[in-house]
């Protein structure tokens, strides 16, 4: 290994703020992956459902998830982009 790669690990190493992203990063992983399975599941309930008020809950609800989802892929890019330029 040359000095210049190890000179890039050692600070990758000691700067506490990258350390800090690439773990938000990853809690954010975790949470975007359990509202994509919980919007998915709202669509079957809306697919299998015959009541129209269930129907305009479901949908409703489905809404909302999908703005977070959104939301939370738009910070995960830019979290990305804080550790990218942190590197």
């Amino acid at each position: 290994m040359n000095i210049v790669k190890l000179l890039i690990k050692l600070q990758r190493f000691f700067r506490p703020e990258l350390k800090k992203n690439k773990a938000h990063a990853k809690e954010l992983q975790n949470i975007l992956e359990k509202l994509k399975k919980k919007q998915q599941a709202l669509e079957n309930e809306i697919l299998l459902t015959q009541d129209p008020e269930l129907i305009k809950l479901f949908q409703t609800e489905h809404e909302i998830i999908r703005m977070q989802y959104k939301k939370g892929i738009a910070a995960l890019h830019e979290i990305y982009e804080n550790i990218k330029n942190l590197s």
